[in-house]
Parts: C-alpha cells; structure tokens; sequence
C-alpha cells in the first residue's frame, strides 16, 4: 500500500509539473513532456506543422542543449533600422565549434561587400577537388613570414613539373625544361625532331 501511495505520489508531482497547450489543431506547447527528446528529457517543446505537413519543432532539453529543427527553409533578416555598432547578426561560440554544413550537394555561399574571416591562430582552406581564387579589378597579395608551394603541373610548377624532374640529371637540364615547357617551345621543339 504504501508503495502504491509512493506512486501516485511520484505521478501526481509529475503529472503536476506538466503543461500542455494547443493553440488550434497546428499548434501545441509542452512544458515538461513525458516522452523523451533528441537527447534526453524535454524541458520543453513548440511543435507546429502545415497543412502539407511540413514540421517545425523547437526543444529545450536537461543537457541545456537547445534543438530547432524546421523541414523548410529558415530565413532570419536583422537590421533594417540599423543596429548598435552596425552588427546586425552575431552568432558566437563561446567554448566549441561553429558548424555550417550544405547536404545533398548544396553550396555554402557568404556574400557581401567586404568578406573577412580572421583567425587568431590557423587557418586552413581544404578542397576535394579545386580552389579558385580571383580578382576582378584590383589584385591578390599573399604576405606571409614564409610562403611555401607545392605542385607537380601547371604554368607555376617549375622545377616540380613531371618533365623537369625527368630531366633534371641529364644534359637537357631542368632549367631548359621549365623555361621551355611553361612557355610551349619545348612541344614545339619535340614535334619538330619527330617531325
């Protein structure tokens, strides 16, 4: 009996506890759910959804996480009355990472009239594939303590090139060959022997 009382008791606290609104047949707000959240138990959830059931849900859970998961595009426009110290929109990580991730082969793209990205200590551009650096009208300045290359082709590869390092040991020399083949006179030549 009394663990039946020490039940009930638990329940009703909990029970309690609870708040559950709906605002009309889209709309609720959960405080303190039963079910469990992305990671862990909920402090609380909003969950709204359309009529073609497009899902929008935000979670505040006992880890102090806060999850905001929308099945659509999110579009946040700050600043239109301008803002102090001109900074519309600051987002700040103040003991981890920032992550912005484009999945299913989409594009990260950051536009604007001046572009900065500062680093105190390193930093690293990694491509799969290729990097592309332009400039349309003014010029590109590389200023630096120490500047390394490394490369194997290309009009900049030098005494890298394939070609050169064939050549390096031998009468030709590798300076014939990277003179020669950055400017297209040593296919020139070539096909003038076979020729």
């Amino acid at each position: 009996m009394a663990h039946n009382e020490a039940t009930q008791t638990s329940y009703k606290k909990k029970t309690e506890a609870r708040l559950f609104d709906s605002y009309g047949p889209k709309v609720r707000f959960d405080v303190n759910p039963d079910d469990m959240g992305f990671d862990g138990v909920s402090v609380y959830q909003f969950y709204a959804f359309t009529d073609d059931g497009n899902v929008h849900l935000e979670a505040f859970n006992e880890t102090g996480t806060f999850h905001m998961h929308n099945d659509r595009g999110i579009e946040i426009v700050a600043g239109n009355k301008g803002s102090d110290g001109n900074v519309d929109i600051c987002i700040t990580g103040l003991g981890g990472d920032i992550w912005i991730t484009a999945m299913r082969d989409g594009a990260v793209k950051i536009k604007g009239k001046t572009v900065m990205i500062e680093a105190t200590e390193d930093l690293d551009l990694k491509a799969s594939r290729n990097v592309t650096i332009s400039s349309g009208q003014g010029r590109i300045l590389l200023n630096g303590n120490k500047i390394d290359k490394e490369c194997f082709s290309g009009n900049d590869s030098k005494e890298k090139s394939f070609l050169a390092r064939a050549y390096k040991w031998t009468p030709v020399g590798s300076d014939f060959i990277t003179d020669a083949y950055g400017g297209g006179l040593f296919s020139s030549i070539l096909s003038g022997i076979v020729g």
